[in-house]
């Protein structure tokens, strides 16, 4: 226990914002994973005796436009606004690292997939989103999917600038004239290399996806209504915004805490992963 709490000590005494980051992103993770537990009221029971009802001791953060409890439609709603977030981070990342490292060191395949690259873009990510979903059903599989396809060329693009810096570095050479593989120059000795800056980014998609979903919900693109998420619960209580701003207000500032933790965890690693970084501290 000693051994592994002096590292965190020491991780959180020199990056401090990475570690209050990390703790808030702990705790909402947490709070929807023992959603049941935190509280026992059902997010989808309907009580229309107490529509739009302001923040109380019974409904601590109100109620929306059916009667229902805001604060438990929060708390399950964390579970999947934090879950695309995590999927859409994981598939673009694994794609674009894919993608970057075989253009970064096949000049062929470079030219073919760096300008498909360019042409996805090209299109802004929500506008790209909400054209694959006009193509598909609104599922929330589909909404990583959509939200995926506009994160990748990001990450290939990071990738196949390490991956073109790295190919001539003089350990590169040796393991070229060592009579190594392609395969396992570029997953052994690159890529390992080439991980700090992507892990760092895949952080920053993770933000952008919870982002991105909670505006698809807004728009009337994104995940199924029936399912509760920051999103859809900010898109249904919009039309109330006026009179009864807590609806969107507190979903809102969840959304925003959650995304601001992100990007502080990303900041973080940037800081500790980045060797000059570590030789100012």
């Amino acid at each position: 226990m000693t051994a592994i709490t002096f590292p965190m000590r020491r991780i959180a005494r020199r990056h401090p914002g990475l570690a209050l980051g990390a703790a808030i992103l702990a705790a909402l993770c947490l709070l929807a994973l023992c959603a049941p537990l935190v509280t026992p009221v059902d997010p989808g029971f309907v009580d229309m005796s107490q529509r739009a009802k302001a923040p109380s001791w019974d409904h601590i953060f109100g109620t929306d436009m059916l009667g229902r409890d805001l604060f438990a439609r929060i708390i399950y709603g964390g579970r999947l606004s934090l879950s695309i977030g995590v999927a859409v981070a994981l598939i673009a990342t694994l794609a674009g690292t894919v993608i970057g490292l075989v253009a970064g060191y096949v000049r062929l395949a470079d030219a073919i997939l760096m300008r498909i690259m360019d042409g996805v873009m090209s299109i802004p990510s929500v506008l790209l989103a909400v054209a694959l979903m006009a193509l598909s059903t609104g599922s929330i599989g589909n909404v990583i999917v959509a939200i995926s396809i506009s994160g990748v060329p990001r990450i290939a693009r990071l990738v196949r600038g390490s991956v073109l810096s790295l190919r001539e570095a003089v350990f590169v050479e040796a393991v070229i004239g060592g009579g190594v593989g392609t395969g396992r120059i570029i997953f052994r000795h690159i890529l390992p290399n080439a991980a700090a800056p992507i892990i760092v980014n895949a952080t920053y998609l993770c933000a952008g996806a919870m982002l991105s979903e909670a505006v698809l919900c807004f728009i009337g693109a994104g995940t199924p209504p029936t399912v509760p998420s920051w999103g859809n619960i900010m898109a249904e209580g919009r039309t109330l915004w006026m009179v009864k701003p807590h609806i969107v207000a507190f979903p809102a500032l969840i959304l925003s805490i959650a995304i601001l933790a992100v990007n502080m965890v990303g900041d973080g690693l940037r800081d500790m992963l980045d060797p000059r970084a570590g030789r100012r501290n």
